[in-house]
């Protein structure tokens, strides 16, 4: 099953991403490493859609548990908060073994793994951590609407 390209900027010749939105089966995972700049790519989406929250709609934001239709629980529901952005006070000459800012735009490491977890769980989506069609296409969505 074929869908349609990733349209924002960011995934620009990303084949990497364009190739797991794409092809069923074919989705970005932990352990796989930076290629094209497609793990850097979605580390980076993920970045902006927890930092642009405030500027979503509704139909933009998190899925939450209320199930009324006719209330926008959703309304201040922000996505993430996805990655660590302070590494534990480690000392000098050693490396913590889950420390993402090493990882970051390397591989896809279990943070990432966890973001794309969160993620998907806040979209109201099958949480797996692969990053495929549905979880991509959800994001470059979200990511058109604002413009990047």
């Amino acid at each position: 099953m074929l869908h349609q390209k990733l349209r924002a900027n960011l995934w620009r010749d990303k084949k990497r991403a364009q190739e797991a939105a794409s092809m069923s089966g074919r989705a970005m995972r932990h352990g796989e490493k930076e290629g094209d700049g497609s793990v850097r790519a979605l580390q980076g989406a993920l970045f902006r859609l927890q930092f642009n929250s405030y500027r979503l709609p509704a139909e933009h934001r998190p899925q939450t548990a209320n199930t009324n239709p006719y209330t926008l629980s959703n309304v201040n529901a922000s996505w993430g908060p996805f990655f660590i952005t302070k590494a534990p006070d480690i000392p000098p000459g050693k490396r913590h073994p889950s420390a993402e800012r090493a990882e970051f735009g390397i591989v896809y490491g279990p943070q990432t793994e966890l973001s794309v977890r969160l993620f998907q769980q806040q979209a109201g989506f099958r949480a797996d951590g692969l990053a495929g069609m549905v979880t991509l296409h959800r994001i470059d969505e979200i990511l058109v609407y604002l413009g990047e």
